[in-house]
């Protein structure tokens, strides 16, 4: 994959994700450079077999270099080569929507499109489906995560925190605690690596996802989705980056 530009920065996660699927990922930054010296280097990357360019680009690209795309996707014979805007890509393969840093580029508004009813039912019958064996899992694991917290943190089974949901209405998300429940009240901060406030089964528990295992009641009572959006705290949602 040849990514053309540096419009968006992938993150080492991303990257990671992608990885499995490309073998080679290179970038060709573009900018205050000749044409010539960038369509030469494009050249000899496909050499090594490039199925996919991806136009990362943020400022304007020079004409000859737009030509020369515009031949090369037309001239291809190779029928899984592709040319795609970052927009397209992000949605395509990590199924993420493209927001930009800054209010000059609003094109990836045009992409974004509400839920079918088609869609929305098969959301539903996802999440009724899931409700079931989660039900399962959740009155498996409801006690012996009850002994184990018990044993390291003694307190409540679970934790409670406002989250914000349909039509900005708040909830009240239900885990099982993983956190020493001092620390558990009026802390805004997210959970870091090595974080003192998360106790040892605590971080079994994160890692594995079991402490999320409780929101199956707030899936039944139709506060969330298993299937996003994820819902956040008014707190960050407010807070101006």
């Amino acid at each position: 994959m040849l990514i053309l530009g540096q419009k968006y920065k992938f993150t080492s996660l991303e990257l990671e994700r992608l990885n499995k699927k490309f073998k080679i990922i290179e970038t060709i930054i573009y900018k205050d450079r000749e044409a010539k010296e960038v369509i030469h280097q494009i050249d000899e990357s496909l050499k090594n077999n490039f199925t996919t360019i991806v136009l990362n680009t943020k400022v304007k690209v020079d004409d000859e270099i737009i030509k020369y795309l515009t031949n090369l996707k037309y001239s291809s014979k190779n029928k899984k080569f592709k040319i795609i805007s970052i927009e397209h890509f992000l949605e395509e393969y990590l199924f993420k929507c493209y927001i930009p840093e800054n209010n000059n580029d609003l094109h990836y508004l045009d992409d974004i499109e509400g839920f079918s009813l088609f869609q929305r039912l098969q959301k539903k019958i996802v999440d009724v489906v899931a409700i079931f064996f989660l039900f399962i899992a959740f009155f498996i694991v409801k006690y012996k995560v009850k002994q184990r917290i018990d044993e390291e943190s003694p307190g409540s089974l679970y934790f409670k925190q406002l989250r914000v949901g349909l039509n900005n209405k708040e909830f009240e998300c239900i885990k099982f605690r993983s956190m020493n429940e001092h620390n558990t009240n009026n802390d805004v901060r997210t959970a870091t690596k090595d974080d003192n406030r998360i106790f040892a089964f605590g971080e079994i528990m994160r890692k594995m996802r079991i402490d999320e295992i409780p929101q199956v009641l707030n899936i039944l009572k139709g506060e969330m989705s298993l299937i996003g959006p994820r819902p956040e705290r008014l707190y960050w949602i407010e807070k101006d980056f």
